[in-house]
């Protein structure tokens, strides 16, 4: 468990070969090239940024697009899902469920402002296409109190500290993992976080969740 301004952020290693990765990824970019651009029906309602990112949120997309067989991933989210939330004590048991809220496809010119997930308490992204040389992975946005005071700060600590040492984040405005394709990335909902857009025409894939918790 990494732990990113205190908030436990987990990553772990989706195997390729355990799902129909393929196919997935042939009809997203069948989707991509059928509206490069996500349509107004299915804009988030945080996103006035323009970017116009594909994606199928919710399943609201153009009618021409294919429809996206996730059940093989079903099974191996369910997997890391129970591995990430092993990792907090607590005084009940209780259930969870997940939906997987959309695929995001993205190239040059195309990003995903600020923003956080509601009405559940963790979700995740699998980084399904990723290529290290043009794309970044999701960044972290620190909005604790102090952070606007950040840059003014002269202490020491703050000039010689490694921003490559999570340990340190806390005394950092934003943080971006290092992560590889097919790793999927869970944190707290309330974790605010934006994608850039990639470096390059390669497309960059991820599909992400919402995972909230129940009584047993």
């Amino acid at each position: 468990m990494n732990y990113l301004f205190g908030f436990p952020v987990g990553i772990y290693k989706i195997d390729p070969n355990n799902y129909d990765k393929e196919k997935i990824v042939s009809d997203i970019i069948y989707n991509y090239k059928t509206d490069p651009t996500r349509n107004e029906g299915v804009r988030n309602e945080w996103d006035n940024s323009g970017s116009k990112i594909h994606s199928d949120l919710d399943g609201k997309a153009n009618d021409n697009f294919k429809k996206i067989n996730y059940s093989s991933l079903i099974p191996l989210y369910n997997e890391k899902i129970k591995e990430y939330l092993s990792n907090f004590k607590v005084i009940e048991d209780y259930n969870y469920k997940f939906k997987i809220i959309n695929y995001t496809c993205s190239s040059s010119g195309q990003y995903m402002q600020r923003h956080i997930h509601t009405k559940c308490a963790f979700n995740a992204v699998h980084y399904v296409k990723f290529n290290k040389k043009e794309h970044m992975g999701t960044t972290f946005h620190n909005r604790n109190s102090y952070v606007d005071f950040l840059p003014n700060l002269r202490e020491k600590f703050y000039e010689i500290k490694s921003e490559n040492d999570i340990t340190n984040s806390w005394a950092m405005e934003n943080w971006t993992f290092n992560v590889e394709e097919d790793e999927i990335c869970f944190s707290p909902a309330v974790l605010q976080h934006s994608v850039s857009q990639p470096k390059g025409d390669d497309l960059r894939i991820t599909i992400a969740m919402n995972i909230d918790i129940s009584e047993e």
